[in-house]
């Protein structure tokens, strides 16, 4: 059996653990007949398999899953939250910038420095507006920077 049949396989049928392990190598093959899989992955009970499921579709350029991504940023779990945003940075598209922007004051951290990651990743007029909005009220260090950086201001 052909090593992708496997991981297909195990995200299908395996135990949360071989799920969560198969979605991580499927990203990292960038195999594209590996996202109608890992679009059903997405919605997967656990968590851990959710997350990896949506960073592996911003491994692959998963495009076609936009929106799929963007239902996950209301995902219970912040670390889906923030894996979804990741992804929709590394898909680059235009359709992911407002509802990143409605995420941009989202309390966790973690979930927080991928939107603003993401919205930089993308960039254009809006986001440059938002950044800059959002940046006369952000009190993380790191986020500040970021958020200059990608201004051209010094902080």
């Amino acid at each position: 059996m052909e090593k992708f049949d496997e991981l297909v396989r195990k995200l299908r049928e395996g135990t949360s653990k071989e799920k969560m392990e198969a979605a991580a190598e499927l990203g990292q093959l960038k195999d594209r007949r590996a996202v109608p899989f890992l679009r059903k992955a997405i919605k997967d009970a656990d968590v851990v398999v959710r997350d990896n499921a949506a960073f592996a579709l911003g491994q692959i350029g998963a495009t076609e899953a936009v929106f799929d991504l963007v239902s996950l940023l209301d995902d219970e779990s912040k670390i889906v939250r923030k894996s979804s945003a990741k992804a929709l940075g590394m898909l680059k598209v235009k359709e992911a910038v407002q509802p990143l922007i409605v995420k941009v004051d989202e309390e966790s951290y973690l979930v927080r420095k991928s939107v603003i990651r993401s919205l930089v990743q993308i960039g254009g007029d809006r986001v440059k507006i938002v950044l800059s909005e959002h940046l006369k009220k952000e009190e993380n260090v790191f986020l500040r920077e970021m958020i200059t950086g990608f201004l051209g201001k010094k902080s």
